[in-house]
């Protein structure tokens, strides 16, 4: 975090209510639900309410999205069958050893 950010505490006011913000962690934990738009609607203010607080939540959240973009644009490749076979054998015996 540098100087011209708001130092992130464990409440931050909002006209005068004294509103808990997320922490970057939190951030992380909820970037998939809101990037999938699972959040409610007041979680997807509180959540983007609190990325407008701190840079480095902001960058993650654009690396995530950039990340998706990427990967949705590589090829679809055929799984070889003698993977697909290990994988099955591989999971039948996990479901056996439980």
């Amino acid at each position: 975090m540098d100087a011209s950010e708001p130092e992130r505490s464990e409440t931050t006011d909002v006209g005068e209510m004294n509103v808990p913000v997320l922490t970057c962690r939190d951030v992380t934990e909820l970037v998939t639900s809101y990037l999938e738009g699972h959040l409610s609607f007041w979680q997807r203010v509180r959540f983007r309410f609190d990325i407008g607080l701190c840079r480095d939540c902001r960058q993650y959240i654009r690396q995530v999205r950039r990340t998706i973009h990427l990967v949705g644009a590589l090829p679809e490749e055929p799984v070889p069958d003698k993977v697909c076979q290990d994988l099955l054998e591989r999971f039948r015996g996990m479901k056996k050893g439980s």
